[in-house]
């Protein structure tokens, strides 16, 4: 039952770093980052698996998911590769965001800001009494990035602020990266 206050992994965006944070005594928190300084918070062991993406405008993409579990909620990270369709990322990042909550009832939906980034922050209710969604989508750099966080009926804690913070741990400034960040292979290319 650790929370999003006590993770203890780390992934990273696509050719990131990242760090384990359980020596520096803050509880686990951990952060990703890259080059262009992209970090959020995450629980569990991380996984990392490639996946599929499809949209009429966007076509079929290969996407990195960065994936961790805990007390039953489900956290993901996914980069979705755009930069050659970079010129029409407003319409790109509007199809992910229309995908996603998609057949769904739909509880949030904002535009947000964040790190002078804009970016839409959604809430659905999953089909069938499969949980709840909380989801950022930003489009940085000819990628979709997005972070999600699922709460699957046997946690039943709709309302948990886990979900919350994961979502909107994600930062793209630099001067927030960890010191002793390490780099974590790119699975994927």
């Amino acid at each position: 039952m650790g929370g999003i206050d006590a993770f203890d992994g780390v992934g990273d965006f696509g050719g990131c770093c990242a760090r384990d944070d359980r020596r520096a005594g803050n509880g686990g928190l951990a952060r990703f980052h890259q080059s262009s300084a992209r970090l959020f918070a995450a629980p569990g062991a991380l996984k990392v698996e490639k996946g599929t993406y499809s949209g009429a405008v966007a076509g079929q993409r290969d996407t990195l998911i960065y994936r961790f579990d805990d007390d039953n909620i489900e956290y993901k990270a996914v980069v979705i590769d755009m930069t050659d369709k970079a010129n029409n990322g407003a319409t790109l990042l509007g199809e992910a965001e229309y995908l996603f909550q998609e057949n769904k009832k739909v509880l949030v939906d904002r535009i947000e800001r964040f790190d002078r980034q804009f970016g839409r922050k959604l809430t659905v209710e999953l089909p069938n009494n499969g949980g709840r969604t909380t989801a950022a989508f930003y489009f940085i750099d000819g990628r979709i990035i997005s972070l999600q966080a699922t709460v699957l009926p046997a946690n039943g804690d709709y309302d948990t602020p886990d979900m919350g913070r994961f979502v909107d741990s994600l930062t793209f400034m630099r001067i927030r990266a960890p010191e002793d960040a390490i780099e974590l292979p790119a699975p994927f290319k």
